[in-house]
């Protein structure tokens, strides 16, 4: 095929700049345009976020692009490459359109009359950014009517810009792995370096994402000596992420992926047992994503359960513009398809008698996946929460009946359900108090000696080195995190810049008797999204502070959080997933050794 050359690259990402000022000033009027029924509002509010997404992807496609332009070797694109991205950049640019003539259908402007004279002055391919006053909207009082008629083709629209996103998501992990790639074997001095290329056509990469969120993965225990946590999903490297990448685009069958997520789980209850951890875990290598595992297999959206959409709720929006959405909930029942305790099973043969733990979802998480507003037809919430108990309570049975020591649910969510973002309306709807009830409802369901063992884990999130809710005061998740009847916390706190008013929090609102259990803090004193590594000095410091506040009996050591909670995570603060792995065994050393002088000093 015909090189493009600097100039048709050039002319490539001068287009990509239109459709990213579409999109993003797109995404600001319908931010503004939310004076209608609270439906349409959310509704209104996701759109807008899904095409901040889509800006994203594109401008972080330009950047890459660029790279390739002054790149002195190969580059990381081929022509047919760029030509294939381009079109996808072109469909989201049309649906862009569609979406915009639909509101000012509904508005008393006509949206689109300033941005198709600027697009007629400036074409395809020259410098076509959209002037930031182009576009002007408020709904009428008709249009607010019209919302019901003009909804579904609105959010067809979405549901099509949705699977776009998809392939762009695919595309930048894919991207980011060959880049990681040519690094390395440039600094290992091979010789050259094989070009990435797509592999299959356009077609297969447009998967829809199910979940395109974010979280931790929980940790294992040890103690201020002898009860420490660790948070470490991701550690699976570069290798497992292209195999996730490569199953969903169907380059590699369901077997090749599961000898990828063995190797890496391996790999990982090895390492770990070096560090010294007293109890192991297998860092969720089989998971894609430790929110969405019982529902889904990948990302991407393979594995799908049919009563459920891809086009759900948005559990987060990170502060670098990311987000991680989940399915919605069709019809019922609830059940899961994927348990904790199957990829426990697989990989508890690896660590040769030493102890292991195991990370749950929380229900509150998956709670989720019922509609905000409404009810789902045929399946009362009241029948769905039920249900959502059951299946979390057989979840963590089945771990303990598998040889876990310890089970951990996530709750990241927590920390988020205080913030009342605008753009992700749950965030605004005070369902703090129904999530603890509702994990509250599944610990009733265990002894108080099985809830000793039974933990909860909370963090303001730690996706592609970046956080959805660290704004948020603890003083608004505390003391309602310690009314939930379980044994352990894992909470983050090394990132927090005033730990010791946390440190009285806690000491103030954990219990001694928790309907017979005597509950545990587990401080965070790692930050997984820093790749300097803290000494052992610096975790024995925090936890001889900590020990100010809190009872000593009740006092551990964790991570913040998972040190990647996605198969899909380019840790762009450590340079590359694979030295984020090195960097995460480093620091679960550190905390281990921390904790056991801490330990000695305090005299445990």
């Amino acid at each position: 095929m015909e090189a493009l050359g600097a100039l048709g690259i050039i002319g490539i990402i001068a287009n990509f700049a239109g459709i990213i000022s579409l999109a993003i000033q797109l995404a600001e009027i319908l931010d503004k345009a939310v004076d209608i029924a609270k439906t349409a509002d959310e509704r209104v509010q996701h759109i807008a976020v899904e095409l901040r997404a889509i800006a994203y992807c594109l401008t972080t496609l330009q950047t890459l692009f660029n790279a390739d332009l002054t790149a002195s070797g190969d580059r990381l694109f081929t022509n047919e490459d760029i030509r294939n991205i381009d079109l996808i950049a072109q469909q989201c640019d049309t649906i862009f359109r569609r979406i915009a003539n639909s509101f000012a259908r509904m508005g008393r402007v006509a949206v689109l009359d300033a941005v198709d004279e600027h697009h007629r002055r400036f074409p395809s391919g020259s410098a076509a950014v959209i002037p930031s006053n182009a576009l002007a909207f408020k709904f009428s009082i008709l249009g607010r009517l019209k919302w019901q008629v003009k909804s579904r083709d609105v959010l067809q629209s979405v549901a099509d810009l949705n699977q776009l996103k998809g392939s762009l998501v695919l595309i930048l992990a894919i991207a980011e792995s060959a880049r990681q790639s040519r690094r390395q074997e440039e600094e290992t001095g091979r010789a050259a370096w094989k070009k990435w290329r797509w592999v299959g056509s356009l077609r297969q990469r447009c998967k829809s994402s199910a979940l395109r969120h974010h979280h931790h993965r929980q940790p294992t225990t040890h103690s201020v000596a002898e009860k420490q946590q660790l948070c470490i999903e991701a550690a699976s490297a570069e290798d497992l992420q292209k195999a996730y990448a490569d199953y969903d685009a169907g380059t590699i069958t369901r077997d090749e992926l599961v000898r990828a997520q063995d190797k890496a789980a391996a790999d990982s209850v090895a390492k770990m047992s070096q560090t010294g951890e007293t109890l192991v875990t297998d860092g969720e290598q089989r998971a894609s994503s430790f929110a969405t595992y019982p529902i889904i297999d990948t990302l991407g959206g393979k594995g799908l359960a049919d009563n459920l959409a891809a086009d759900g709720q948005y559990f987060a929006i990170f502060d670098d513009g990311h987000h991680r959405q989940l399915p919605r909930l069709k019809s019922g029942p609830l059940r899961y398809k994927t348990y904790a305790y199957e990829n426990f099973k697989k990989s508890s043969p690896y660590a040769k008698g030493h102890g292991m733990k195991q990370a749950v979802i929380a229900p509150s998480m998956l709670y989720l996946l019922y509609p905000l507003n409404g009810t789902v037809e045929g399946y009362p919430r009241e029948t769905f929460v039920e249900d959502l108990v059951n299946e979390c309570e057989k979840d963590i049975r089945g771990c303990f009946e598998a040889g876990a020591k310890r089970v951990s649910m996530d709750f990241t969510e927590g920390r988020l359900a205080s913030k009342n973002d605008p753009r992700n309306p749950w965030t605004g709807a005070s369902l703090l108090q129904t999530f603890i009830d509702l994990n509250n409802s599944v610990l009733s369901r265990f002894s108080a000696a099985e809830r000793g063992n039974i933990g909860v884990h909370t963090c303001p999130g730690g996706d592609c080195d970046s956080v959805h809710s660290h704004e948020v005061p603890y003083s608004e998740l505390l003391p309602s995190l310690f009314a939930m009847n379980a044994g352990y916390f894992l909470i983050q706190l090394a990132s927090e810049k005033d730990k010791p008013s946390i440190y009285k929090q806690i000491g103030q609102s954990i219990r001694r008797d928790a309907q017979g259990v005597k509950q545990v803090a587990f401080i965070g004193v790692i930050n997984p999204l820093n790749p300097e590594v803290e000494s052992a000095e610096q975790v024995a410091e925090d936890l001889k502070e900590a020990s100010k506040w809190i009872e000593k009996d009740q006092l551990g050591a964790t991570d913040d959080c998972g040190f990647s909670p996605f198969s899909i995570d380019a840790k762009p603060k450590h340079g590359s997933p694979d030295f984020a792995r090195e960097v995460a065994m480093k620091k679960i050393k550190a905390r281990v050794e921390g904790a056991r002088i801490a330990s000695e000093k305090l005299g445990i």
